[in-house]
């Protein structure tokens, strides 16, 4: 491995670690009067108290299953934070609407209506 990638991993490894000790510490602070343990806050992102005390001391997660679990909950920012792209949810959607049938399509379409509404956004047409 070369020079530029170590350091890139290793900035990565850091922003990762101060990132994912910053949410803990918010976590905890949610819990006013209580102060809630590495465990409960692995189980609420859905990962057991080890791999969760080994993301926030050791190691950067890599297996998308653990990515998606932060994200979940965190949105997109934990793309940036791994130094990763962002998928495109857009194409995928496309994507998966091409192959549903019309019911499965309107069933989609109207969840990401009331999905923009909750947000307050607008839906725009993308025509390519």
């Amino acid at each position: 491995m070369d020079k530029t990638k170590d350091s890139e991993t290793k900035n990565i490894q850091e922003r990762w670690h101060k990132w994912i000790n910053h949410q803990y510490l918010e976590y905890r602070g949610l819990a006013i009067g209580r102060e809630r343990t590495v465990t409960e806050f692995a189980r609420y992102v859905g990962l057991t108290q080890p791999t969760m005390t080994n993301l926030m001391n050791k190691s950067v997660p890599s297996r998308a299953k653990t990515i998606q679990k932060f994200v979940r909950i965190y949105g997109p920012e934990v793309y940036d934070v791994l130094g990763m792209e962002r998928p495109d949810f857009v194409a995928e959607l496309e994507n998966q609407l091409k192959s549903a049938t019309p019911t499965e399509k309107d069933r989609i379409i109207r969840r990401i209506k009331d999905l923009a509404a909750l947000y307050g956004a607008e839906i725009k047409n993308r025509e390519k």
